[in-house]
């Protein structure tokens, strides 16, 4: 019997986007906040008590959530848990998007939202944003192969309106040789070469 695939939805909130993108997997689902409904309640900021056990980690509108400075320990801790050749997906606002926006002098409640978060609950507040090459370059100083960056619009419905906004999408795999590579460089720029 073929071993079902796993994934790892971290910051899966209400709406779990790992089953939405991967329907015929088996997905465990992980949150920091108590009153979702999540296999797990646990901080990504510090190691999670996984061995390397899934295929597919999901951090969908989550990372924005952590603190700049911790960014880089949080997505070795994601990496951690990925198989060899496991593969880290990351959506996230687009902050060259919220900047043209923001530059267009019209920028709407949605803007907002996508750079400072929906600040309902303690949990939802941005602190930090992504661009393409932020993300690409996170990726590989933690020691993963980027696969794709790319961005998709979405939409948002806010005030009984539908807005057009952007994200940011990176694919990243998980390849023990590049990983060690990357710890090699002295300079963590050098990783990206």
């Amino acid at each position: 019997m073929e071993k079902k695939l796993r994934a790892l939805d971290v910051g899966c909130g209400t709406k779990s986007q790992a089953s939405l993108a991967f329907p015929d997997i088996e997905v465990v689902r992980l949150d920091i906040d108590e009153s979702v409904d999540a296999e797990y309640h646990l901080d990504i900021r510090e190691p999670l008590p996984f061995g390397e056990e899934f295929d597919i980690v999901v951090a969908s509108h989550v990372l924005e959530h952590i603190e700049h400075s911790r960014m880089l320990e949080t997505i070795k801790n994601l990496r951690n848990v990925l198989k060899e050749d496991g593969e880290m997906y990351i959506i996230s606002p687009s902050m060259e998007w919220a900047a043209g926006e923001l530059l267009s002098q019209k920028p709407s409640s949605v803007t907002m939202w996508a750079i400072y978060g929906s600040q309902a609950n303690q949990y939802n507040y941005h602190k930090c944003g992504f661009t393409l090459m932020w993300i690409r370059d996170l990726i590989a100083l933690a020691g993963m192969i980027p696969r794709k960056a790319t961005q998709s619009e979405f939409p948002i419905d806010r005030d009984g309106k539908t807005y057009k906004c952007v994200q940011n999408v990176a694919i990243a795999m998980r390849h023990k040789d590049f990983e060690q590579a990357a710890a090699a460089k002295a300079d963590p720029s050098e990783a990206l070469e």
